[in-house]
């Protein structure tokens, strides 16, 4: 495996951070919403959920700590 880059841990950390924001905006979103919108937003909210743990354990990974 390539040695990781300052550069590609920082791009990792700010998405991680946008992910948490955007996760953030659509939980409040729904909670606010229609039965219609929220069935919309729900699968955004997923996805993000799933992109989100992916990073955490790729951070994880590349800074050397167990994910259990």
């Amino acid at each position: 495996m390539a040695p990781i880059t300052t550069d590609a841990l920082d791009r990792l950390r700010r998405r991680y951070e946008e992910l948490g924001e955007v996760i953030d905006e659509l939980t409040d979103t729904i909670a606010r919403s229609s039965t219609a919108t929220e069935s919309v937003l729900e699968p955004e909210l997923i996805r993000a959920r799933k992109e989100l743990a992916s990073l955490v354990e790729r951070l994880k990974t590349l800074s050397g700590e167990s994910s259990s």
